[in-house]
């Protein structure tokens, strides 16, 4: 079952208007690492304080907080509400369930879409 913080984390990022093209941080909108990072920022795990600022930097400075294990991806894992699907040069989507993530696609729009991208690994909460 996820934890009331990842459930809080998904409908915080579901909530961001799907039609407007993102920038970055949030002015007005997101790109894929600053919507991951502000999702589970806003919800104290301080990511941002770590040092999370593109998604080549997210991997270290989510594990840094102590509130992520680093799990090698395989598409036999069986991925958890939550769970960050990572790719450290490319992009980074959150797992919300039956197949579906949290994404920007290459228009620059957030979307909730099928998983398709390849990922080096997820980073999955730990409550």
């Amino acid at each position: 079952m996820a934890s009331d913080t990842i459930k809080k984390v998904i409908d915080w990022a579901i909530s961001i208007p799907y039609e407007k093209p993102t920038t970055k941080w949030g002015n007005p909108n997101y790109d894929c690492a600053s919507l991951v990072i502000n999702a589970w920022d806003n919800f104290n795990v301080p990511v941002k304080e770590k040092g999370a600022t593109y998604t080549g930097n997210m991997k270290d400075a989510f594990l840094e907080t102590g509130k992520f294990e680093w799990i090698s991806y395989d598409e036999e894992n069986e991925l958890k509400k939550g769970d960050i699907l990572l790719n450290e040069t490319k992009s980074t989507e959150i797992y919300i369930g039956n197949k579906l993530s949290i994404t920007v696609d290459k228009e620059g729009k957030v979307r909730v879409s099928n998983n398709t991208n390849s990922y080096d690994g997820i980073l999955r909460y730990i409550d």
